[in-house]
Parts: C-alpha cells; structure tokens; sequence
C-alpha cells in the first residue's frame, strides 16, 4: 500500500471486512487512510459509516471522521452528522468542519492545517499507541 496510491472502488469492500476483525488499531487506521483515497467517495462514505458504527475505539472512530472529510470534502458533512449523533465526542468536530467549509477551505490540506487537535490519538514516531 502506498499513500498516494488512489484505492480503486473493487477494493473498498475488502478494506472494509478487514475492520472488524483486525485487533490492532494502526492496521485499522491505515485501512480508513486507505479508504479516504478512493476513486469512490459515495462508496467511500458508506463504507465509513458502517466502519465507525462497528468500531470501539475513539481514535480510529478520529480516523473515520477525518478521512471521511478527505473522501468527500463538504459532502461529507451529513455523515459527520451521524457521528456526532453517535458519539458526542465528535459534535465539535463537526462544528469544526462546518465552519472551515463556511470559510470557504476545500482542500484537504489546507482543512487540516486549520482543524483544532481534538483527540489525543497522536503518537511521536516509533511510539505505539496506547491500548489496542
């Protein structure tokens, strides 16, 4: 897997199976990178909904949130609406996200650079992360 690579729609399904599954939480989280980067975004968003409604973790739930704006910038949105509806954790997220589109940034990248650190799912390099 490459993270420029662009994740073609055939794949989105194993991707997705693998999720349930799999005990560790980096390996999960690359799998929702990978889905972020699809030639695919309703797919793609549909797949992160059934992702984030099976998964425990917050951080990969953090995951779910961030690339599914990757996948499908504003479009996103009523998705996000979801999680938040789920998980209150992520109602400022949304917020957040609403504002940034609202102020007219549509780049992912220049989101990111903008988007407030609201977990504590970082980990330095070469760190593992905290439980599995």
């Amino acid at each position: 897997m490459h993270a420029d690579s662009i994740l073609p729609k055939e794949k989105i399904a194993t991707l997705l199976a693998l999720l349930p599954n799999e005990p560790h939480r980096d390996v999960r989280e690359l799998a929702i990178f990978q889905l972020g980067r699809t030639d695919s975004p309703a797919d793609a968003l549909e797949a992160m909904r059934q992702a984030f409604d099976g998964e425990y973790d917050e951080c990969v739930r953090w995951a779910i949130v961030r690339f599914s704006v990757r996948a499908a910038g504003e479009r996103s949105l009523p998705l996000l609406e979801h999680f938040a509806r789920i998980a209150p954790a992520f109602e400022q997220d949304l917020a957040d996200y609403r504002e940034l589109f609202a102020a007219g940034f549509q780049d992912f990248e220049q989101i990111w650079l903008h988007k407030a650190e609201r977990h504590a799912c970082a980990v330095e390099d070469g760190e593992p992360h905290g439980a599995l």
